[in-house]
């Protein structure tokens, strides 16, 4: 990857070395690190897929039983610069989301993950970060300002209380609106210009669905006991994606079950304790001295403001994201308590110097204190918005504190 000479920046848009470049770093760099890599039972499980038709949404929440489908089919994409001679991206299915690294029988790692589920309320949420308004070659890739809103909101419990739809082709729940995020971004029909071709894509996931029957290789290591493919790298009790006009059905028995209305609500949530930090602080110190300068508190280089108090959604030199910060009112409260701290001061020492008449007070004081508060509030937003980039706040990583899940029937 190419990091620059000078600031050891790393230069993330540059693909001179490598369309996707890794990088990794000794573990101890990782705050709340497991020495046994093994943590607690987790309160929110997270599956990443890039989905190349543009009919995935970029977030949904999956039942236990599609998380499991989810999670033994690997559904994903191949795309440019992960494997060569691939150019465009190419609908596969990856076991586990990673089966070259898997060296245990799918099964062993889906047993697991239904342990992990059921010893709690555990949130599972699918998140696409492929294409949206189109296929590839007419839509355009997930904004990665909106995905990270999503994780974010999906760490903190902001989507445990809000409205939900069923989605019409894959039958799983996906929020109507979500903070920071535009609302039409989350049905994908709405991004489509060509809403004809939109609803034409019950042909793809009939497409995608024949494709993972027919990569349905069997496994070359013997099946342990108690799994019920004999050896085939999927389960056969998850639920498959239907088409818009299919009634949801359990596999294993058949049966079919009612179906939920268009837009679903979830249930009263109850308030539960979340813990930790998205990573560790970053560096304050220089943090605030690039906020005060009104310069991006990640690289010091980039502007952070694009007009008087309006901050840029992106910084253009790091490509660090913005708009999901919430300085809100706060930076006018500092400005009014540093006002008060410098004005009081100035004044009594002018009245007993000067014994200035009341018109001097209410022209030159006037103008002065207006000007000294237009001049204060930019470089306090900046410090503001440092502050909580520092600290991972708000739309930069999951905050501590108290927020609602959930509680499952």
């Amino acid at each position: 990857m190419v990091i620059d000479p000078e600031t050891r920046v790393i230069e993330l848009d540059d693909g001179r070395l490598a369309e996707n470049s890794r990088a990794s770093y000794p573990i101890t760099f990782i705050p709340n690190a497991s020495a046994d890599n093994l943590g607690p039972v987790p309160k929110t499980v997270i599956m990443l897929t890039v989905h190349a038709f543009g009919v995935l949404p970029p977030i949904a929440m999956l039942t236990p039983e599609q998380a499991m489908y989810h999670f033994l089919s690997g559904y994903t994409a191949r795309v440019a610069g992960t494997e060569i001679g691939v150019t465009e991206p190419v609908a596969t299915f990856s076991t586990c989301f990673g089966a070259p690294f898997m060296p245990r029988h799918p099964s062993v790692y889906g047993n697991l993950l239904k342990a992990r589920i059921s010893k709690g309320s555990v949130d599972v949420w699918l998140v696409n970060t492929g294409w949206t308004g189109g296929v590839y070659g007419v839509g355009k890739r997930m904004p990665i300002g909106v995905t990270r809103a999503l994780l974010t909101a999906a760490l903190n419990g902001s989507l445990n209380d809000i409205e939900f739809r069923t989605d019409p082709f894959f039958g799983f729940e996906v929020p109507v609106a979500v903070p920071f995020v535009e609302r039409g971004i989350l049905d994908p029909r709405n991004t489509w210009s060509d809403k004809d071709a939109y609803d034409a894509g019950k042909s793809t996931c009939r497409n995608v669905r024949r494709e993972f029957h027919s990569v349905r290789k069997p496994c070359r290591r013997p099946c342990p006991a108690g799994s019920t493919e004999g050896g085939m790298t999927r389960s056969n009790t998850m639920p498959p994606m239907r088409e818009a006009n299919e009634p949801a059905s359990t596999p294993a028995t058949g049966a079919l079950v009612q179906q939920r209305s268009s837009t679903t609500t979830r249930r009263p949530a109850t308030p539960v304790q979340i813990i930790g930090r998205f990573g560790a602080p970053r560096p304050l110190r220089a943090a605030l001295l690039r906020g005060l300068r009104c310069r991006c508190p990640a690289c010091g280089r980039g502007k952070l403001f694009k007009s008087f108090v309006k901050p840029v959604d992106k910084c253009s030199v790091c490509k660090e994201i913005y708009i999901a910060q919430r300085a809100d009112d706060f930076p006018p409260y500092i400005v009014i308590l540093l006002l008060g701290h410098i004005v009081v001061p100035l004044v009594i020492a002018v009245d007993h110097a000067f014994v200035p008449p009341l018109w001097f007070y209410i022209t030159f004081g006037s103008a002065f204190i207006s000007g000294l508060a237009i001049a204060l509030l930019q470089p306090v937003k900046g410090a503001v918005i440092a502050y909580q980039w520092s600290y991972r706040m708000d739309g930069f990583g999951a905050s501590v504190g108290t927020a609602t899940r959930t509680t499952r029937p």
